[in-house]
């Protein structure tokens, strides 16, 4: 027997560069039961699973793309171009390069867009449904991305994840399309799987065969500096399943749209 319901829920940028400290539901995929009215479901899967699995592969790619630009240009216009990386951005001897706030990046020697070419992105994670879920100062995971370019600007990105302080894992694989720009919001297809591990307990989510389209939008300000990476879901669709032992146990679903979200929460029986 399956129990569901239906919530709308509004999109929210997502900041990712910087860190945001936010109040919401604690819900640890240790206890993945459906309750509240699926809110502990909607909570874990839109402020965990949506972020690691969605918005990160993009910001990855997004990030990736900005220090590739600012390598092949010229001193003069380097300097001109910092504006893009707000806390600054060192190039080491070794040809890794440090995008302060947002990056540590290893280019391997090759352009991020030539086919073939592999680049490491290490990235903070600030997981705010674990042990220190208050303190977003402290990166709760250092996560350590591999991007392979397998196109015209397309790549194939992955993660692992093992090195919370508590015993669990998270792990991704996606496919990344830059598709251009949308008016003043850069365009990411994201056709991902992604999985979190806790005990017996596990959240594995995907986005199926279609990919989601995740917008990209640049922020002016003193705080941001000329650009930013806040990340928004505005097409496609999410699907997670929570299971213990290999038992299905609940699901939780979102579909997105210009003007929000329609999650949809359920049991198994």
């Amino acid at each position: 027997m399956l129990f569901m319901k239906r919530f709308r829920v509004p999109v929210r940028a997502m900041i990712m560069a910087v860190p945001a400290c936010i109040s919401m539901i604690s819900c640890k995929v240790s206890d993945p039961v459906y309750s509240e009215g699926g809110k502990d479901l909607i909570a874990y899967t839109s402020s965990l699973m949506i972020p690691l699995s969605l918005y990160e592969p993009a910001a990855v790619t997004a990030a990736a793309m900005d220090v590739d630009s600012y390598l092949s240009m010229s001193d003069e216009d380097r300097e001109d171009a910092e504006t893009m990386f707000p806390d600054g951005i060192e190039v080491n001897r070794d040809g890794s390069v440090e995008a302060k706030g947002i990056a540590y990046l290893q280019p391997g020697g090759t352009r991020f867009g030539e086919t073939g070419s592999r680049w490491t992105v290490k990235r903070p994670y600030f997981d705010l449904f674990g042990e220190y879920s208050g303190y977003c100062s402290v990166p709760y995971y250092e996560m350590v991305w591999t991007a392979e370019c397998t196109g015209d600007n397309e790549w194939r990105l992955s993660v692992e994840m093992q090195d919370g302080p508590v015993p669990e894992a998270s792990e991704a694989e996606a496919v990344v399309r830059y598709g251009g720009k949308d008016g003043a919001a850069g365009i990411f297809y994201v056709t991902v799987s992604g999985k979190r591990t806790d005990g017996g307990y596990m959240a594995a989510g995907n986005t199926g065969e279609s990919p989601a389209a995740v917008r990209r939008i640049s922020v002016s300000g003193d705080s941001y500096g000329e650009v930013s990476y806040v990340m928004q879901v505005s097409q496609g669709s999410f699907h997670v399943d929570f299971s213990r032992d290999g038992v299905m146990l609940n699901y939780c679903r979102a579909v997105f749209g210009r003007d929000g979200a329609d999650y949809s929460v359920g049991s198994y029986d």
